[in-house]
């Protein structure tokens, strides 16, 4: 008799969760619709529940060409900027854990030509407490490239970088620096003695079999489902973001990759099997916004994900894990007219069964309301 009622609890659970999933995935199917036909952003998204995809979507056309579009798919990839940062973070974690690195490490055993490289941490570098500029921010151009005719080989980007005086002493602020990660990335390949990109297929994609993940420069001349950049004017209009992917931001921001593959990645980073628990921990922001390679977001003040954003001009992605409902959202876009922010806000509202809506934020919709509201208030004056 109790075994039929255990039996019976758990089908109901069963058909609950299964019924729950199929009616936040109709949804779904509604909101990105939607954005979709109104031409609101040319993206995909791929969400996982206790380590298994339970809803995948891609809107838009990654190519856009004198009238002819070629649409996204599921195997289509995407620069995934800055989400790269927790790549980087976690092959470090992963030479800890070897021995051949700690994060009291000091930067002088591999650049001493960085400012207080005597000083710096790979635990200051990975949290951005180094002070180390962001070789981005030049303040001399708008492009921190712009004026530069030199081929970007590691000892020319070590040397621009060590040109700059720190932002401040090491541990006594935080500031988001490109520059840590780019010299993390150069540790690894003097570590492991091979380019990033054979790390990164060792240490991390033959791990948890990640077929669609690259980086580096001609790693993806013989790809040909990626999603090119555009902005949107009455149509989608090219955007050159430069090539797709290259020497910088290499560690910092080099990786592409597709939405399939991203949840792969950080559903294996938190089920352990690239680095343990006790390392994992320690990339976790507990009462701050960022900690070794990983942010922290958190929905309606009570779900708490941890991941990474990316972006550039025009396109932008997000990787996150909510431990508490083991839920990963990998999104990644190459088009916007409404925000990534609010379109994973709208996400979040569906698979936790809140109300929605998708904000008209166009100058002419913005218009049409307004004008509407004024009738309606004419109409009520005149009665």
């Amino acid at each position: 008799m109790i075994q039929r009622i255990i039996c019976t609890t758990l089908l109901a659970l069963l058909i609950s969760n299964s019924f729950a999933q199929r009616v936040y995935a109709d949804q779904l199917d509604k909101f990105f619709n939607s954005l979709e036909k109104r031409n609101e952003a040319m993206a995909s998204i791929c969400i996982s529940k206790n380590g298994k995809i339970v809803y995948q979507n891609e809107i838009g056309h990654r190519a856009v060409s004198d009238g002819e579009t070629i649409k996204v798919d599921s195997n289509t990839n995407y620069r995934i900027w800055s989400i790269t940062k927790i790549y980087t973070a976690t092959m470090i974690m992963q030479l800890v854990e070897e021995g051949r690195l700690s994060l009291a490490t000091t930067l002088d055993r591999f650049h001493p030509q960085i400012p207080n490289a005597e000083i710096i941490t790979i635990q200051d570098m990975l949290h951005h407490k180094s002070g180390i500029h962001d070789y981005i921010q030049n303040p001399s151009s708008e492009d921190w490239d712009a004026h530069i005719t030199e081929e970007l080989t590691h000892e020319f980007m070590v040397n621009n970088i060590g040109q700059y005086p720190p932002d401040f002493q090491p541990t006594e602020g935080f500031n988001y620096s490109n520059s840590n990660y780019l010299l993390l990335g150069y540790i690894i390949e003097e570590l492991d003695g091979q380019l990033y990109e054979s790390s990164l297929a060792k240490r991390i994609s033959s791990k948890v079999g990640l077929t669609s993940t690259y980086f580096g420069v001609g790693a993806l001349e013989i790809v040909e489902n990626k999603a090119l950049s555009y902005r949107y004017d009455s149509k989608w209009h090219p955007v050159d973001e430069g090539d797709f992917s290259g020497l910088t931001p290499a560690g910092a921001g080099g990786i592409v990759s597709t939405t399939y593959d991203m949840i792969r990645f950080i559903e294996a980073l938190f089920a352990g099997k690239l680095i343990t628990e006790v390392s994992l921990n320690k990339m976790l922001p507990v009462n701050e916004f960022y900690k070794l390679g990983m942010m922290q977001t958190i929905f309606q003040e009570t779900y708490k994900g941890y991941g990474h954003t990316g972006g550039s001009r025009v396109s932008e992605s997000s990787l996150y894990y909510y431990p508490e409902d083991s839920i990963a959202i990998a999104y990644a876009t190459n088009g916007i007219v409404i925000s990534k922010e609010e379109i994973l806000d709208n996400v979040l509202r569906i698979i936790h069964h809140k109300p929605f809506a998708i904000s008209m934020n166009r100058p002419f919709q913005g218009l049409l309301i307004f004008s509407f509201c004024m009738m309606l208030f004419a109409l009520m004056k005149l009665r």
